[in-house]
């Protein structure tokens, strides 16, 4: 990789402790016989808390709840709530405890800690062709984070002086979306727990392949051996980094071509088709002496000489063996296009004259706004130029079904975005712009809504 970046950024944020529970009073004399039920609650976050095929919740925090209320002499309801409302939903008794990758810091009066059961580390990924190399270059940038998970926080209260200010902090509320906004270059850069990026790929049944893992390997000893020290530090550019980093890589694209393949979609040889056509272009010139260069009006003479012209060529045409050997012949160049109905080029006129003939007929002379032209079908499928079409209508319909998911999970997902300048918060859900303003140390303000 010298002399150029061939691998996406990412940035370590920082390590975290995160917290098994954090729960109200329970009481605790009640007998084992009876087997209270704890309600907790969590938000999907797989591979934590999330639905089975059954619609049943599992996960880690599932398992681990369960497990250790168990040992108390509880069974335990794991019901899934709205993450942003959790310290409500505890304080008015709807839930007795709260389970997530959740961090203590911060929040030590506020709960009652059964203490941290993970170390989660927090990375921020930008694309491959991204010019941002390290934390200082997010500065003014767009970055997406999911809702209510410690990148958020860290990015919106901006507690450790190294956090720069961003142009805009995305908030979604679906995992997925985030990397949907990155891949379609809505935002700069996504900021993410790391193992939310791995339990991505395991839901769509993403494998490294021991190629794959030789590549990612091979390109950070290169990437290693080919850079300075000074310049491996501006860029976070240690050998286990980019190693990292070229596994999310190759991840994401493992990603997208699963994601695709859900769409099921396919083309036929009709949809595709296209035809070939050979054609000679008289183009309206001007004799104009004037001095002022703008002037290219033609006149009514110089087109009727043109048009004339066309003709004469268009009824020999008629008798000629080879198109474009007649073309030469005259003085001319036949050039070649491939085209269906759709097409507009040479021009939209000499498309809808072609599209009516079979193979080997003539169009006669056809006029546009800059020209004429006299074209020849050559043939009624060129196989090539269909095969060509069809991918790209295959590209086409992927795209469309890409966009349609991600025009359900936004529907389906609350939205917040926080910019810099205005202190705006925005809910793309209901359309509407809420005037809410925040101050970076994370207190708030007077809020206001509108239209």
């Amino acid at each position: 990789m010298k002399g150029k970046r061939g691998i996406a950024g990412i940035l370590l944020v920082g390590i975290l402790a995160v917290t098994l529970t954090g729960c109200k009073n329970t009481d605790s004399s009640k007998k084992e016989t009876e087997k209270p039920v704890i309600t907790l609650g969590s938000d999907n976050y797989p591979p934590y808390n999330y639905l089975n095929e059954d619609g049943v919740p599992t996960g880690i925090d599932v398992e681990l709840a369960t497990e250790a209320f168990k040992r108390m002499g509880y069974q335990v309801d794991v019901v899934q709530i709205n993450w942003e409302k959790k310290k409500e939903l505890v304080e008015s008794g709807e839930i007795d405890c709260i389970m997530g990758c959740f961090s203590m810091e911060g929040r030590l009066d506020d709960y009652r800690w059964a203490g941290p059961y993970i170390a989660s580390r927090q990375v921020v990924a930008v694309n491959e062709n991204s010019n941002i190399y390290k934390l200082s270059d997010l500065e003014g940038k767009n970055l997406a984070v999911q809702s209510t998970t410690k990148p958020e926080g860290i990015f919106l209260n901006r507690t450790d002086e190294r956090i720069p200010k961003l142009g805009n902090l995305i908030s979604l509320g679906h995992r997925e979306l985030i990397y949907t906004f990155l891949g379609k270059g809505y935002v700069d850069a996504v900021a993410a727990h790391e193992e939310s990026v791995v339990q991505y790929m395991k839901d769509y049944d993403v494998k490294l392949t021991k190629a794959d893992k030789k590549a990612i390997n091979d390109a950070a000893e290169e990437f290693d051996k080919a850079n300075s020290q000074k310049k491996k530090d501006k860029v976070s550019g240690s050998e286990e980094n980019v190693k990292r980093v070229m596994t999310l890589m190759v991840i994401e694209q493992k990603m997208r071509s699963a994601i695709v393949a859900e769409a099921n979609v396919n083309v036929t040889d009709e949809e595709a088709v296209q035809k070939h056509m050979q054609y000679v272009e008289f183009d309206y010139t001007t004799s104009s002496d004037s001095s002022d260069s703008s002037d290219t009006t033609v006149s009514d003479d110089e087109k009727k000489q043109v048009k004339e012209k066309a003709a004469a060529f268009a009824e020999g045409a008629k008798t000629a063996e080879d198109f474009a050997s007649y073309a030469t012949e005259q003085g001319t160049e036949a050039k070649d296009a491939t085209f269906d109905s759709d097409s507009v080029s040479p021009s939209k006129e000499v498309v809808k004259a072609a599209d009516k003939l079979g193979e080997g007929e003539l169009t006669g002379v056809v006029e546009s706004d800059t020209a004429c032209y006299v074209a020849k079908v050559t043939s009624l499928n060129d196989e090539a130029a269909t095969e060509t079409k069809k991918q790209s209508l295959l590209t086409e319909k992927q795209d469309k079904y890409y966009k349609k998911v991600l025009k359900k999970w936004k529907k389906e997902e609350k939205i917040n975005c926080y910019t810099k300048e205005h202190g705006i918060r925005l809910n793309f859900t209901k359309l509407k712009r809420k005037s809410q303003r925040y101050k970076y140390n994370g207190t708030s303000t007077d809020s206001a809504s509108g239209n």
